[in-house]
Order: C-alpha cells, then sequence, then structure tokens
C-alpha cells in the first residue's frame, strides 16, 4: 500500500477501520431503540403556550 511503510501509518488504517466497524455496530444495535423525547419537545417553540 502506498504510503504505508512507517507503522504508525498502519496503525492510523487500522483504528479508523476499527472506529468505523465500531459505529456501525452500535448503529445496528441502536437501530430500533425508542428515542427518549419527542423531535416536537426539542422545539422551543413547542414550550410557549399559543396565543389565540
Amino acid at each position: 500500500m502506498p504510503g504505508a511503510e512507517n507503522s504508525y501509518v498502519w496503525l492510523a488504517y487500522l483504528l479508523c477501520t476499527l472506529g468505523a466497524l465500531a459505529c456501525v455496530i452500535w448503529g445496528l444495535i441502536a437501530w430500533n431503540r425508542p428515542a427518549e423525547q419527542d423531535a416536537e419537545s426539542l422545539h422551543p417553540a413547542a414550550e410557549q403556550p399559543k396565543a389565540e
């Protein structure tokens, strides 16, 4: 592989690959996990009462 003469370069490739793999695994685990809050409750306007 070009530019991979140094062991630190191989370490960087390995850590990037492992990090991406960890993100994919976490995404698969958390895929169907219910949200903690509704999206509407996160909106600042949802906290203010509406004037009629």
